[in-house]
């Protein structure tokens, strides 16, 4: 299934930025505190490249299509409720990491500023930020495809006989 694919997809271009950053910074010797930036940064372009590609995979995806009337039968028992609550936990989670993502952005602009003067606490904070920043956004990337799962059965109409 794709959403196993994300998970290691997203990995596999993390440390292959990473990779990339590990070798920039060798050959041009900066300072620890250049690698240290050049490192952190180096993974945000894995994890959107990754996501990138796999969300035009997901779009290129064939997908049964159905006629308006044929999404939810009404004689079939299915416990709305249940799937309402489902759909408000993610909506909250997905909100959630929308402002942690929101706030680790911010800190990482923030930290940035200083960046020729950083001291110990840059150097520590802005891979932790820029690390949160890209967990946080593929938590809310996945429960967004768990949400887009069940999508189909909070849109039904009522057959007409």
């Amino acid at each position: 299934m794709l959403k196993e694919n994300l998970k290691d997809g997203v990995i596999t271009g993390i440390v292959l930025s990473f990779v990339i950053g590990v070798i920039i910074s060798w050959i041009l010797k900066p300072t620890f505190s250049s690698v240290v930036l050049i490192l952190s940064l180096a993974l945000l372009p894995g994890f959107f490249i990754i996501s990138l590609l796999y969300v035009y995979r997901l779009g290129r995806e064939k997908i049964k299509r159905t006629t308006r009337s044929q999404k939810f039968d009404f004689g079939v028992e299915i416990n709305l409720r249940r799937l309402q609550i489902v759909h408000n936990k993610y909506s909250s989670m997905i909100q959630t990491a929308g402002i942690i993502a929101t706030g680790s952005f911010l800190a990482m602009i923030f930290l940035v500023r200083d960046f020729p003067n950083w001291t110990t606490g840059h150097q520590i904070f802005f891979p932790i930020a820029t690390v949160l920043f890209i967990f946080t956004l593929h938590f809310a990337f996945r429960w967004w495809f768990v949400m887009r799962e069940d999508y189909q059965h909070l849109q039904f109409q009522k057959l007409k006989e």
